[in-house]
């Protein structure tokens, strides 16, 4: 959480003295007691107080990555934040709706489904809210209006030129949330050619069918629409033997301030998870 000041050897001092027994501990510690550590005078223990509230205003995609969620780094964090509005939505959110979220695999949706399913995870996401830290995901500078804003959407079929995950990303772009299944919650299905059995669904609950024609119109850029994203970039960079770009794989501890995991202690959040990071 970049907390300045919040090192490891305050970090033992404040274990070591019972101040903080887990991690939603820090933000109730008070200026007046941390000036009666050591090597803590009354403006270091002040400014100390000052950087743990900051922290509580921490992006919520610097949260999600500071929990050490197995497999949930940095990049991982930020497209989560993307997908979910707020910690609610994210900790409830099934296997299904988290393999949506792109460059989240079954192996990552394993993971943050066994995160948020341990009591003691869920609980110390309980106490951080109760003391503050921010739940919620900035207010998005794109996708705030059109079709697709705020509209539950999913995608069969095949549309040509485009990636599954590549429509997907169009969608998000729009502040659209795309899951796999077709519901009583979908608003919306995008169909391509050969759309199978969620056609059939969709009608029969009542959900809009989009064909892929009206879905590239409603897409496409101002100067037209090419069928380019990033994904589409990558593939032409690899042709040119040019790097493809970096993907982040298993997380790596924290933001270089203070790790849980340091020192003589080694807190970690549940059975295969990394250490916390605050």
């Amino acid at each position: 959480m970049n907390i300045e000041g919040l090192g490891e050897a305050l970090v033992n001092q404040l274990v070591d003295t019972g101040l903080v027994k887990e991690i939603p501990d820090i933000y109730g510690l008070q200026a007046e007691t941390l000036a009666g550590l050591e090597r803590m005078g009354k403006k270091s223990a002040a400014n100390l107080v000052g950087e743990i509230d900051r922290s509580r205003a921490a992006s919520f995609e610097r949260v999600i990555h500071a929990l050490g969620i197995r497999f949930v780094g940095e990049r991982t964090a930020q497209l989560l934040a993307e997908e979910f509005p707020d910690m609610d939505r994210l900790r409830s959110a099934p296997k299904e709706d988290l393999e949506s979220v792109r460059e989240v695999g079954p192996r990552v949706a394993d993971a943050i489904r066994q995160f948020f399913d341990q009591p003691q995870n869920a609980r110390l996401v309980d106490r951080l809210k109760e003391a503050g830290v921010n739940m919620k995901a900035g207010d998005k500078p794109r996708g705030t209006a059109g079709p697709f804003a705020g509209k539950t959407v999913v995608v069969t079929g095949t549309i040509e030129g485009l990636s599954r995950d590549e429509i997907k990303t169009l969608l998000r772009r729009q502040g659209a949330r795309v899951t796999e299944s077709i519901s009583k919650k979908t608003d919306l299905l995008v169909c391509g050619k050969d759309g199978g059995s969620k056609v059939g669904k969709a009608r029969t609950l009542g959900v809009r069918v989009m064909p892929a024609e009206e879905f590239l119109a409603l897409t496409a850029p101002a100067g037209g629409c090419d069928g380019r994203t990033e994904g589409t970039d990558r593939r032409d960079r690899r042709r040119r033997g040019e790097p493809a770009g970096h993907r982040d794989g298993p997380a790596q501890d924290g933001y270089g301030v203070v790790s849980f995991a340091t020192g003589p202690r080694d807190w970690t959040t549940s059975r295969g998870a990394r250490p916390i990071s605050w």
